[in-house]
């Protein structure tokens, strides 16, 4: 062999040598492709999912549909709230790709794109809890103002693909953020009087059909105090609680020395007892409703409209009450302090010297 055919084939050699050292050093770096904007998640049937499982690593959570309705396993099966729950598959279906980053695990834990360092992640399953799909969030890049994400599925060859994105929402992994925390909500002027029935007795504060509110039978020699009636008299138009657990021999224990008692003009009477122990203010709720004369619509008689609408609101406010004791019975809530301190103000509260 002839010199000049050594020295290519030297060449060749060094050239090879080489380019296996740079095809060893990009495939152990992000290498950035831009892919096209399309979404990371590509088609879902919505109805196969049957559990989320959601949350940072350390502390996932779960929701298990039931009744075509999501519970919060965490939460003694709680009702979770459906917008929540739509907001999460939606926002899930959102995600776009804007640029590949890797296609090799080895760059994952640097991404923060494994199942132990993910920054978030969720989770959908079938009934058989067999995996649909599912999203990694990892780290977030400041410069490219985005969010490496990678998608969990079956596909193995998918399964290995890192990405950039630019339009990961802000969704919030916390139990209550899923459950919807309002107890009961009406209009100050469909409230007919409140009553409170405590260790500092028992008053009313009523309101008149101008929608005038009063504190009733005020006493001898006292005179009502500013407005922090109205404030008692106003304390459920929009009740809402900060934790919730299903009742048990602990709560059961509670001394639920107040009652506050809501009388709707449709008739319906919502009962709130509380309950104090270690700075926390628990409450447990029930309904009723005072006019139980069966609705009869006769035949063959012509009903004004004003009397049809007594009967439907009738009927209306039979079925809201019959709901609030189907959804709230044998649960326990905690509501917030400020919100505790008017539903069980005591008379003298209420009241100065003339």
């Amino acid at each position: 062999m002839s010199n000049k055919k050594l020295i290519i084939l030297g060449a060749v050699a060094v050239i090879m040598a080489l380019l296996a050292i740079v095809q060893s050093y990009i495939s152990n770096r992000p290498v950035r492709t831009m892919t096209m904007d399309s979404p990371l998640i590509q088609g879902l049937k919505t109805s196969d999912i049957d559990r989320i499982i959601l949350g940072p690593p350390d502390k996932m959570l779960t929701l298990k549909k039931g009744d075509d309705q999501f519970f919060l396993v965490d939460k003694d099966d709680y009702p979770a709230s459906t917008q929540q729950i739509n907001n999460l598959i939606t926002s899930s279906l959102d995600i776009r790709i804007k640029e590949l980053i890797t296609d090799n695990p080895k760059n994952f834990i640097d991404l923060d794109l494994t199942p132990d360092t993910a920054t978030s992640i969720i989770k959908f399953l079938n009934a058989e809890e067999k995996l649909i799909t599912g999203i990694l969030v990892g780290k977030r890049d400041e410069m490219a103002k985005g969010d490496y994400v990678r998608l969990i599925s079956l596909d193995q060859d998918v399964d290995q693909k890192a990405y950039l994105s630019v339009n990961v929402p802000f969704l919030d992994m916390t139990a209550l953020s899923y459950l919807d925390k309002s107890l009961f909500k009406t209009e100050k002027q469909a409230i007919s009087k409140v009553t409170v029935i405590g260790p500092g007795g028992k008053y009313t504060v009523s309101s008149g059909d101008d929608n005038k509110i009063t504190l009733n039978n005020i006493p001898s020699g006292k005179k009502v105090k500013e407005t922090i009636y109205e404030s008692v008299f106003s304390a459920v138009t929009d009740l809402t609680f900060s934790d919730v657990e299903k009742e048990s021999d602990d709560t059961r224990k509670l001394d639920f020395k107040t009652a506050y008692i809501c009388f709707l003009k449709n008739t319906g009477i919502y009962t709130f007892l509380l309950a104090e122990k270690d700075d926390k203010t628990y409450i447990k709720c029930s309904s009723d409703f005072k006019d139980k004369e069966p609705v009869r619509v006769k035949k063959g008689v012509a009903e004004s409209d004003e009397q049809l609408k007594k009967k439907e609101a009738k009927l209306l406010a039979r079925e809201a009450s019959l709901n609030f004791n189907k959804r709230h019975r044998g649960w326990i809530y905690q509501i917030p302090s400020w919100k505790a301190a008017d539903m069980t103000r005591k008379l003298e509260d209420l009241l100065d010297d003339k």
